[in-house]
């Protein structure tokens, strides 16, 4: 699984991110970073007492807009990501905005379509209402797309 952390407003001075998995035997590294430090933290529990482990990567270049931060995490089972989180200060961390992207040409929705976990997976979040979050997320984006096969090019008909 890749993870991308992108500065959308402003700069992440210190590029120090936190993935936290339910795993304790993921692999985590940096695509296409020459340097970049790594380690794994012990466990914690996350909001539904679930043990969890945080996994730290860091390099030394800030996050800017155009240039983002790229985390590749595997493991021989399956991963279930718990958070992404930011360096915040000295031994503090807090959670990222993450959006998983649907990709057109996997999903053949017409276009990407991009789900904010927050909105689907949010502590206490009912099922019903992670259905009704999804559904408005997908009937919004797929309102947006063009059917496959058109385009918005002028046929000079």
């Amino acid at each position: 699984m890749d993870i991308e952390v992108r500065a959308e407003m402003m700069m992440e001075p210190i590029s120090e991110y936190a993935v936290v998995l339910e795993s304790d035997s993921a692999s985590v590294t940096c695509p296409g970073e020459v340097f970049y430090r790594s380690g794994k933290g012990g466990p914690i529990e996350n909001d539904r007492g679930m043990k969890c482990m945080p996994y730290i990567v860091a390099i030394d270049r800030p996050t800017v807009k155009g240039f983002p931060f790229r985390i590749r995490v595997e493991d021989e089972a399956s991963i279930s990501v718990q958070g992404v989180f930011h360096a915040a200060g000295e031994g503090r961390f807090e959670r990222v905005p993450v959006v998983v992207v649907m990709p057109d040409d996997v999903f053949h929705f017409g276009a990407d379509i991009e789900v904010p976990l927050d909105d689907v997976c949010a502590p206490g979040i009912t099922q019903e209402d992670q259905l009704a979050a999804l559904n408005k997320i997908m009937s919004e984006a797929l309102s947006k797309s063009e059917p496959h096969g058109e385009s918005n090019k002028d046929n000079g008909a």
